[in-house]
């Protein structure tokens, strides 16, 4: 992902800049250090410490994929550098603390791509390093479990602490295998539970490491069933994100998308020839409308790639036209001043950068970034035949998760139930009008509607549809390997809540 790129090179030096994006990462913006890494690397595409950022920003936003290919490259060249450096260089501390976290979080994202084995080798060579290193103990522990050994994990991480390594890594490590577990041992949730409350009291901690402490400390008493504490817990990492956000603006922005973007307007333009959005899938939503699980869905047909919620469309937008300001997003309103060119620079470039991130052409990409709905009417006039699968849940469901779920970057509609509510039914409107206008002759693009219970909990009828719809090859083997998701956390059982969200029941009517 390298968002931004043709832009002029930033006022601030690249050093300056690079310090900036680690601070909004630490602070939990991955969009805003997305952003600034891909104009890093775009400019200094050989530089381990801007590879390896870059790299740590994409495995936030689910491309584990392009995430692994910029941290190895940023690992190898690491390691070189340790192996051929002098022992008493003052900056091999810093250079093994980044080989030491290049290795773990390759580790991570290998096992979310389905090969946990890999992953665990990775991870050892980090520990053949450092065996004291908790980011990494942490790592290996969540990939065991990921890998079937939970009791080995827990081993591993008890270990952990009584060794007394750093505490907040082994600690979210330890919450996230206990909340996925089907049926994890209350003691040791009630455990989990002390330490991290005692973590989330600690002064001085970066908003964004309080806030994992905050979100894992919710789902471990969400679990044991203290949904009064539990929602406390979310709140308050809640307020820790930014919250510039109209709703009135973000309605208002919504209606002139509605009113303007029509299909009447799409077919008078100048569109580039044939059908390069035939293997692009653009999945609508919110992170918590089911949009990743829909991802990892499609994702295990053989011939397609997961980009994950990389700014690709953004970038192009932002680079090719003239943007009206919104409440998160730039929006290009009125698509009457839009030129031939530039919808041809929007299909190439987003073409070469799909391919670039799959790893190849002609194969299925599927983008799910979330604020690819204000943009994916362009998109769609761009790329003749274009697939778009609008993601849908129940809204009360859906606002809740919004207010309770770990969302990464910026997301200032969830720091209130009311403006989540509002947003909530602002996409479905805008999805609404999607449906109808770009699915047109006209516009030439295949859409269809998914709901979030049925991607969960019927995922092979699910995908069948999906390829059915937009006249994918969907083999059988694949199909029966596909097995439910589970639902976790306060979404999945909203009625637990409801004082709570009384005024979102309200907003909606139920």
């Amino acid at each position: 992902m390298q968002p931004q790129q043709s832009q002029a090179v930033p006022k601030q030096s690249p050093k300056e800049f690079f310090e900036q994006a680690k601070r909004l990462l630490a602070s939990g913006d991955v969009w805003g250090a997305s952003q600034r890494t891909g104009m890093l690397r775009a400019y200094f595409p050989e530089d381990p410490p801007i590879l390896a950022l870059h790299g740590y920003v994409l495995a936030r936003l689910g491309a584990y994929g392009a995430a692994i290919v910029d941290m190895k490259r940023s690992s190898d060249e690491t390691l070189k550098a340790l192996s051929e450096g002098e022992e008493e260089n003052p900056n091999r501390p810093r250079i093994v603390d980044q080989y030491i976290r290049l290795q773990s979080e390759i580790g991570r994202c290998m096992a979310k791509l389905g090969h946990p084995e890999a992953g665990i080798e990775e991870i050892d060579r980090a520990l053949e390093m450092d065996p004291d290193r908790a980011d990494a103990v942490a790592a290996r522990a969540e990939v065991d479990a990921m890998n079937g050994d939970v009791e080995g994990a827990f081993a591993r991480l008890d270990d952990a602490f009584a060794r007394k390594l750093e505490e907040l890594p082994i600690t979210i490590a330890e919450a996230r295998i206990l909340t996925a577990m089907d049926d994890p041992d209350q003691a040791r949730l009630e455990q989990s539970v002390k330490r991290l409350t005692a973590l989330s009291e600690e002064v001085g901690m970066l908003a964004g490491d309080l806030s994992l402490v905050l979100r894992a400390l919710g789902d471990v008493l969400d679990r044991k069933g203290d949904f009064d504490d539990a929602f406390r817990a979310y709140r308050r990492a809640g307020k820790l994100r930014r919250s510039q956000y109209e709703p009135g603006a973000h309605a208002k922005l919504t209606n002139a998308l509605i009113n303007r973007w029509t299909g009447d307007s799409i077919s008078k333009l100048m569109r580039p020839e044939g059908k390069p959005g035939a293997r692009r899938v653009i999945i609508l939503g919110t992170p918590c409308s089911g949009m990743g699980i829909c991802e990892d869905l499609l994702g295990s047909l053989p011939d397609a790639s997961q980009m994950g919620a990389v700014e690709t469309l953004w970038s192009l937008v932002q680079r090719n036209f003239k943007i009206a300001n919104g409440p998160i997003r730039g929006i290009v309103t009125d698509p009457t001043s839009i030129r031939g060119e530039q919808l041809r620079a929007v299909a190439e470039g987003y073409g070469k950068e799909s391919d670039r991130i799959a790893r190849g052409a002609d194969r299925i990409t599927i983008d799910r970034n979330p604020y690819n709905i204000g943009q994916v009417g362009l998109a769609a006039a761009a790329m003749e035949g274009l697939c778009v699968i609008n993601c849908r849940r129940d809204p009360v469901a859906h606002t809740l998760a919004l207010l309770c779920d770990e969302l990464p970057g910026n997301h200032p509609y969830a720091n209130d139930p009311i403006a989540a509510a509002s947003y909530v039914r602002d996409l479905e409107r805008l999805m609404d009008h999607w449906r109808d206008t770009l699915s047109t002759e006209a516009v030439g693009a295949k859409v269809i509607d998914i709901e979030h219970d049925a991607i969960a909990n019927d995922p092979k009828g699910t995908l069948n549809a999906i390829c059915d719809a937009f006249g994918f090859e969907c083999p059988s083997d694949v199909v029966d390997a596909l097995e439910p998701t589970t639902a976790r956390g306060p979404s999945a059982h909203p009625d637990e809540y409801s004082k709570h969200i009384k005024a979102v029941r309200e907003f909606f009517g139920s």
